[in-house]
C-alpha cells in the first residue's frame, strides 16, 4: 500500500568540506553585513578585508592566520571603527548579564548570535546568546562583538574597560 519515505537530512550527507564552505559563507555574510550598518564608511573595506581571513577551511597559510590574528586584535579598539556618531545608529551602556539579556531580546535578538572576538575559541563561532552573555566576563574572552542581527543590533564587549561595553542598534531598524 502507500510506503512512507524517511525524510532524509540533506546536511548530513554532504561532503564535510561542503558544510565547512557553507559556514565560511554564513560567516563572511555576518561580518559584512555587520559591517555595512556599524562600521564607520572610511573603515568598513578594512574591517571587511581583515575579517576575511578564516579560521575555516583548517588548511590555512599563515599570512591569512597573521591577518586574522590582526582581526581579533582590532576588536581591542573597535569602539574607534563603530559608526557611533551617525544619527541612524544608537548606542547605549551595558554590562554582560540578566538585564543585558532582557535588553537584547526587547529589541529582537534571536536566541542564537555570531561571535567576533580577540579569544581564538570565541572567533568565528554561532552559539546561544544565553551562553555567549553569561560567559564573556568569566572566561576572559577579550573585547569581543556579539553579532544578533547583523543589520541592526549587536552587543560590543570590551574586555579591559567595562564601561565601553554597550548594545548597538538600529534606529527605525
Amino acid at each position: 500500500m502507500g510506503e512512507e519515505k524517511e525524510e532524509v537530512n540533506s546536511e548530513a550527507h554532504q561532503p564535510r568540506d561542503s558544510r565547512v564552505s557553507d559556514v565560511a559563507a554564513s560567516q563572511r555574510d555576518y561580518e559584512e553585513r555587520f559591517a555595512r550598518s556599524f562600521i564607520l564608511p572610511e573603515r568598513r573595506d578594512r574591517f571587511i578585508s581583515l575579517a576575511a581571513d578564516r579560521q575555516l577551511p583548517p588548511k590555512l597559510d599563515r599570512k591569512s592566520m597573521k591577518r586574522r590574528g590582526k582581526f581579533r586584535s582590532m576588536l581591542a579598539g573597535l569602539e574607534h571603527w563603530l559608526a557611533l556618531g551617525q544619527e541612524n545608529v544608537e548606542y547605549r551602556a551595558s554590562e554582560p548579564g540578566e538585564e543585558l539579556l532582557t535588553a537584547l531580546s526587547g529589541l529582537g535578538a534571536p536566541e542564537d548570535c555570531y561571535v567576533l572576538s580577540e579569544s581564538r575559541a570565541w572567533d568565528g563561532r554561532f552559539g546561544s546568546l544565553e551562553e555567549v552573555i553569561r560567559v564573556l566576563p568569566d572566561e576572559e574572552v577579550g573585547s569581543s562583538l556579539v553579532v544578533c542581527l547583523p543589520e541592526s543590533l549587536a552587543y560590543y564587549y570590551h574586555g579591559e574597560m567595562a564601561d565601553l561595553s554597550g548594545i548597538l542598534s538600529k534606529k527605525n531598524a
